[in-house]
């Protein structure tokens, strides 16, 4: 059994390998990158924020150091303002 948890809950994300770490980002409302390294024994921690990291239904892929983020909906918080 995997001992780690998310930081928070998650769907339609997307996860990728990356050398001994799991990456995952999109599928609730954090704007950031965690990963856990399931080699070492470290717990879910956050690798990096960005506002195009909080999206649903988001698919991408690793490539060595390079994560492509295609597609899915943004789903930062926009404030409206009214004239």
């Amino acid at each position: 059994m995997f001992p780690y948890n998310m930081n928070s809950p998650r769907s339609s994300f997307i996860a990728a390998l990356w050398d001994s770490t799991i990456v995952y980002l999109g599928g609730s409302q954090d704007n950031y990158l965690e990963s856990i390294d399931f080699i070492d024994g470290h717990a879910s921690v956050v690798y990096d924020t960005n506002n195009n990291f909080n999206r649903l239904k988001v698919s991408g892929h690793v490539v060595g150091d390079d994560l492509f983020i295609i597609g899915g909906t943004n789903i930062a918080v926009r404030t409206i303002s009214r004239l």
